[in-house]
């Protein structure tokens, strides 16, 4: 099967390709609607020549013409190459001229794609023969057709009529719902600051041992309950944790009985399991299997498949990097990485990190943005920065349920303090509003 494909002729269009170079020669002005067109987008070889020397000399600012044509082509030392001055004369007076050389050249731009397309599939094909590691295999080959442009012009500009339309339909249309736009994450005073919805980056950020994971997981069944489908990467806590600490909280039984022989009663099974019916109709997709950045974005389009308004990773830091890179730039990539990656996903990523041990040695150790791990990047990138503080794990005498939700940067709203979200040490979870 794939030598027979090998021996098919790739998509092209010859007369296309003459027209398009005819027009050129006929009106130079036709090459200002075309500025995407580029040599390689021609499948003839002499038109990729060609092409080149029209762009030559447009950026000499000289005029296309046969005459001119012939000398930048001899110039290059092509001219004979490409059928010589007598192929250009016939190109000139017989290919049929391209009347909208726009949309001429948008053809030759989708049937190039097509061509690469084939070759990156012929790639994948050839790989999988000899495939070792299917995960890396299939994330490589996502990775290579994505790498492919998906439309054939790279610049898409937006004028400002367009924009003011836009803007002003998804103002009116959160004005007139019902509902507020995006997901609330049960914090009563920051829901009203931020806007969760769209390519956002939200960073939840804190000291090892606060709860960062706990937060985020209490958020996800949060969602869950409101029919919100939630996707969670757990690379640092294993799913079987998530199950107890969701158990422990619904059933409202401490799971720290829950693997000690016969410590449950009659009822306490009943309600164990009356929880687990009630959980087990909850939209959350997990997996705690360890990735790296190509892995994770799998994945995280596997997940906006299946309906997911929000995406948690659990965390930063254990998403791998290539090797030699220091922890500062893999982290930085990665975390750059995702922010770009928000763009094609269309839905809000809760991105959890740690803290630097710097605010350990202050006598105040609220987070700030200084404390950020490793890279100043993290700061830039997130469009929303939230820092989880518990001064009762520090201070014994505090209670340590008391809970400061520290919203430190928004790019779309004001910053504030969540005091009204409290820690249950017993379940391990948050209580939210």
């Amino acid at each position: 099967m794939m030598e027979q494909l090998l021996l098919k002729t790739p998509p092209q269009d010859i007369d296309m390709e003459e027209a398009v170079i005819s027009s050129i020669l006929i009106n130079n002005s036709g090459l200002d609607e075309i500025e995407d067109l580029t040599p390689d987008d021609f499948y003839k070889g002499p038109h990729k020549k060609i092409f080149q020397a029209i762009l030559n000399l447009k950026k000499q600012k000289d005029p296309i013409d046969l005459m001119t044509l012939v000398t930048e082509l001899t110039k290059l030392n092509v001219l004979e190459s490409i059928g010589g001055a007598a192929y250009l004369a016939t190109i000139s007076c017989n290919a049929p001229v391209a009347t909208n050389i726009r949309a001429y050249a948008k053809r030759i731009m989708e049937l190039a794609k097509a061509r690469e397309l084939i070759i990156v599939a012929s790639e994948i094909v050839d790989a999988g023969f000899n495939v070792e590691d299917i995960e890396q295999y299939i994330s490589d080959s996502q990775a290579k057709i994505l790498d492919i442009q998906t439309t054939v012009s790279k610049d898409k500009f937006t004028d400002m009529s367009e924009l003011m339309e836009i803007a002003l339909k998804n103002i009116q249309e959160a004005q007139t719902s019902e509902f507020k736009l995006g997901l609330n994450f049960g914090m009563p005073k920051l829901d009203n600051f931020m806007q969760v919805w769209g390519s956002k980056l939200i960073l939840l950020a804190g000291r090892p041992g606060m709860g960062k994971s706990s937060l985020a997981f209490s958020i996800a069944v949060r969602q869950g309950f409101q029919e919100n489908p939630c996707g969670i990467l757990s690379i640092e806590m294993d799913k079987e944790q998530f199950a107890d600490k969701t158990l422990s909280v619904e059933a409202d039984i401490n799971s720290m009985i829950f693997y000690a022989r016969k410590s449950l009663s009659r009822e306490g099974y009943e309600k164990l399991n009356n929880a687990a019916s009630m959980l087990s109709g909850l939209p959350i997709y997990i997996d705690d299997s360890e990735c790296n950045i190509d892995d994770v974005k799998r994945k995280c389009r596997k997940l906006k498949k299946l309906g997911c308004k929000l995406i948690i990773i659990d965390q930063l830091n254990q998403i791998s990097y290539d090797k030699g890179l220091l922890p500062y730039v893999g982290i930085s990539k990665n975390c750059s990485a995702l922010k770009q990656f928000t763009k094609e996903l269309r839905i809000p990523i809760l991105l959890l990190c740690q803290l630097n041990r710097n605010l350990e040695n202050r006598s105040d150790k609220r987070p700030i943005k200084a404390d950020l791990a490793e890279t100043g990047r993290l700061e830039q990138d997130a469009d929303i920065i939230l820092f989880l503080h518990r001064e009762g794990y520090y201070d014994k005498k505090v209670d340590e349920s008391i809970t400061e939700i520290i919203l430190s940067k928004n790019r779309q709203g004001e910053t504030g303090v969540e005091h009204q979200v409290r820690f249950n040490k017993k379940r391990g979870m948050f209580s939210l509003g």
